[in-house]
C-alpha cells in the first residue's frame, strides 16, 4: 500500500474521527507520564522545560505558572489569515506523533487534544512566517493559544509546553494537506482517462494504492484487445502519468518518515 500512515491521518483529518492507535496510546502515554513525574521528584533532578526555564534561563527553576508565562512569551505579533484545514491538520499530526510514545506529555493534555481533534471546524489564523529560536515555536504557540481560547485546552502540566511547541508538526501538516490535494488531482486525472478501457475503473483519493500498476495493466489490456492502432494522442500516456506518480510517491515517503517521529 502507498503511504498507509499518511493516508490514514489524512482520512482522520477529513472525518474528524481519531485513529484507533491514537485512542489506544492514551494508557501508555499516561504510564509514561507517571514515570516522568517520579523522575522529576528525584533529588537534584533538572529537566529542561519541565522544571527549568528555557534557553539562557535554563539555570532557573520553573515557577508555578511557568507554562502559561512561557506560552505568552512565544506569541510574537504576526498577521494571520483563517486556515481551518491547516489548524486541524496541526492537531492531527501532533496527536499522531505523540502517540508514537516517549514524549512525556501529560495524559490530561493528550485527552484534550483528542477532543479538540473531534471538535474540528476551527477558523483561527495561524501565522506561518514569524520565526524565533527553533523556527516553528511561534506558529505553534498561536495554535496552542487558539485551543486555549476555545476552552479546548486547559492548564498545561510541567513540560507539556515544550513538548507541544517543538517538532516538525507544522511543516508536516502543510505537506499532508499538499499530499491530499495532489492525490485528489491525480486521481481525477486518471479517472478522466477511464474511457481508454472498461477495465480501468475509478480512482479516488487520498489512497492511490497500486495506481501505477492499474494504469499499466489497463493500457496493456487495451493494446491487446484491439486489432487497430490507437490514436497517437493516447498511444502511450505513461510518460505523462509516471512523473505525477513519482512525485506523489516521493511526497508520501517524506510524510511517512515525519509522521513516524
Amino acid at each position: 500500500m502507498l503511504a498507509p500512515t499518511a493516508t490514514e491521518v489524512a482520512r482522520a483529518l477529513v472525518s474528524g474521527s481519531p485513529l484507533p492507535e491514537w485512542v489506544a496510546a492514551a494508557e501508555r502515554i499516561g504510564n509514561e507520564r507517571l514515570k516522568v513525574e517520579k523522575f522529576l521528584k528525584s533529588e537534584g533532578t533538572r529537566v529542561y522545560g519541565f522544571n527549568t526555564l528555557l534557553g539562557h534561563l535554563d539555570h532557573l527553576d520553573m515557577p508555578h505558572d511557568g507554562q502559561s508565562l512561557l506560552l505568552e512569551g512565544h506569541l510574537l505579533p504576526a498577521r494571520a489569515r483563517p486556515m481551518p484545514r491547516l489548524f486541524n491538520a496541526m492537531t492531527a499530526v501532533k496527536l499522531h506523533q505523540i502517540c508514537r510514545g516517549g514524549s512525556g506529555l501529560s495524559a490530561d493534555t493528550f485527552s484534550q487534544l483528542l477532543q479538540a481533534h473531534a471538535r474540528g471546524g476551527h477558523v483561527d489564523g495561524v501565522p506561518l512566517y514569524p520565526s524565533y529560536s527553533s523556527g516553528d515555536v511561534v506558529p505553534a504557540a498561536w495554535w496552542l493559544k487558539s485551543l486555549k481560547a476555545r476552552n479546548l485546552l486547559g492548564d498545561l502540566r510541567d513540560g507539556d509546553l515544550i513538548i507541544l511547541l517543538n517538532g516538525n508538526f507544522i511543516s508536516t501538516s502543510v505537506g499532508l494537506l499538499a499530499l491530499a490535494a495532489a492525490t485528489d488531482y491525480v486521481a481525477q486525472a486518471c479517472s478522466s482517462l477511464s474511457f481508454l478501457t472498461e477495465s480501468f475503473g475509478e480512482c479516488s483519493g487520498p489512497d492511490l494504492s497500486g495506481l501505477r500498476q492499474t494504469i499499466a495493466s489497463s493500457f496493456d489490456a487495451r493494446r491487446h484487445s484491439t486489432g487497430t492502432q490507437r490514436p497517437v494522442s493516447i498511444r502511450e500516456l505513461r510518460p505523462l502519468i509516471d512523473p505525477l506518480i513519482l512525485g506523489l510517491e516521493s511526497l508520501c515517503v517524506g510524510m511517512e518518515s515525519r509522521l513516524a517521529r
